[in-house]
């Protein structure tokens, strides 16, 4: 169900035209800062101290 283009246009009776094939520019856009954050979650995780009771 959610493979994308398996139930794309044809099933939904939209017209396909410039909204289908890869977009770098929007891949980019998610993907840079999700990955800024897991590096900035990891170094978060190195500087984190456990306190002794």
């Amino acid at each position: 169900a959610l493979g994308g283009k398996a139930l794309g246009a044809a099933a939904h009776g939209t017209v396909s035209g410039a909204a289908t094939g890869s977009h770098p520019a929007a891949f980019a856009a998610v993907f840079v800062p999700m990955a800024v954050v897991a590096v900035v979650g990891a170094w978060v995780a190195t500087r984190v101290v456990v306190r002794e009771k």
